[in-house]
């Protein structure tokens, strides 16, 4: 993440609000459908036959995807993201009894407004 966000200017205090998460997972045989599908780099350009059926052609497989929204993190996970030594640079606060507090040189919540 630290590589992805630049720090914060001064006096920016950044708020997390919740990832999105989404999961797509399929069968070991659709797997192997898609990776034998692929197109080829030779001169032979005919995919291989693959199935799984046995006595006929295809693939039996299944397939599945989920979305959930605005996931959050745990008080534990929220410290780490605001005090770590990897992320302090990029100042995510925290507001708890009426201050918002964000990483200081301790790294601690002891910058707060």
């Amino acid at each position: 993440m630290r590589a992805s966000i630049p720090p914060a200017p001064l006096g920016t205090i950044r708020w997390f609000r919740g990832i999105d998460l989404y999961l797509s997972a399929g069968s070991d045989a659709l797997a192997t459908y898609i990776s034998v599908s692929q197109p080829s780099n030779s001169i032979n350009q005919d995919p291989p036959f693959f199935t799984n059926i046995i006595g006929g052609a295809g693939i039996f497989g299944s397939k599945t995807s989920i979305f959930k929204p605005y996931l959050g993190l745990s008080n534990t996970s929220l410290d780490s993201l605001g005090n770590s030594a990897l992320t302090c640079a990029l100042q995510f606060g925290r507001a708890s009894a009426g201050d918002t507090c964000a990483c200081g040189p301790q790294r601690t919540w002891d910058r707060c407004f």
